[in-house]
């Protein structure tokens, strides 16, 4: 009787291990997230303002506090105060602050799961790594638009791991094929989201406008430094170089944390700015 019932606790458990095995990168509603094993997808075109089928979308982490980059989402052309902070940072030799506050990459687009196709268009918000693997192959003639909704291609995304020690594959199928039949396809394309972005403005109370119809909105450079309390006379005494003394960004600054969701859960949450800074002495005053 005790084996018995030590192998009915045996086969218990590992059904349970199979259970939560299977939960591994199961989707947040409306989020696509790569399962252990292989993955099949197809990246649909740009819909509503978005110039390209995906977009950039970059996050500081200040505290609990997940902050959209305006820099690197609008492609350089706004500016962002918590980069400037960074690159003081790293002048200054505090690489492990500066990597802490560094801005996480990632790249939105809308996608089908070829294994779920009722449960519609999910977003997928791959890092640096995936998206690299997925312009190689639009710039292979071979390839080329793979989010073509009638000659495009379906590719495979194999993860391995979990975690730190999580590992992408991408492949493309070998053929070109249609997205789905016309009626799909129309119902698909409606319901993409608009992934392009909007700035806000100074005023909170005209963000709802703002806002509407779009899925990433950023802040204004001044409104990041106030809602978030960054000193920053501090921090430019702290950076402050002479022309010829200034050092590069270590290489791997421009490179994206990993694609894993585990590893950004894992990451230590940055010093509060407030805390950094008590100790540090104001020398001179920020101009622009």
């Amino acid at each position: 009787m005790a084996t018995k019932t030590r192998t009915t606790k045996k086969l218990s458990k590992l059904e349970r291990l199979r259970e939560k095995m299977q939960g591994i990168g199961s989707q947040s509603k409306g989020y696509f997230n790569p399962k252990v094993g292989a993955n099949v997808i197809r990246i649909l075109p740009e819909v509503g303002d978005m110039e390209f089928f995906y977009q950039p979308v970059g996050t500081h982490v200040i505290g609990e506090a997940r902050i959209y980059c305006p820099n690197f989402i609008s492609d350089d052309e706004l500016d962002c105060p918590i980069c400037e902070i960074v690159g003081q940072l790293y002048r200054h030799g505090d690489k492990e602050t500066a990597g802490k506050l560094r801005v996480q990459k990632k790249f939105w687009m809308n996608v089908i799961d070829r294994s779920n196709e009722e449960a519609g268009v999910l977003v997928f918000t791959p890092g640096v790594i995936i998206t690299q693997t997925i312009a190689a192959l639009i710039n292979d003639p071979d390839y080329g638009e793979i989010y073509d909704v009638d000659k495009g291609i379906d590719i495979t995304i194999t993860r391995n791991g979990t975690g730190k020690e999580t590992r992408y594959e991408v492949l493309p199928k070998p053929r070109p094929s249609k997205l789905g039949d016309p009626d799909v396809v129309e119902k698909w394309l409606s319901e993409a989201k608009d992934l392009s972005w909007a700035e806000l403005s100074d005023d909170p109370e005209e963000d709802s406008e703002l806002q509407e119809g779009k899925s990433l909105w950023v802040l204004p450079y001044d409104r990041i430094i106030k809602e978030y309390d960054l000193d920053m006379d501090d921090f430019d005494a702290l950076g402050h170089l002479e022309e010829d003394d200034e050092e590069e960004y270590p290489t791997d600054y421009f490179e994206a944390d990993k694609d894993s969701k585990e590893e950004d859960d894992e990451e230590e949450k940055p010093q509060k700015l407030s805390e950094k800074l008590e100790t540090r002495k104001r020398v001179r005053r920020r101009t622009r």
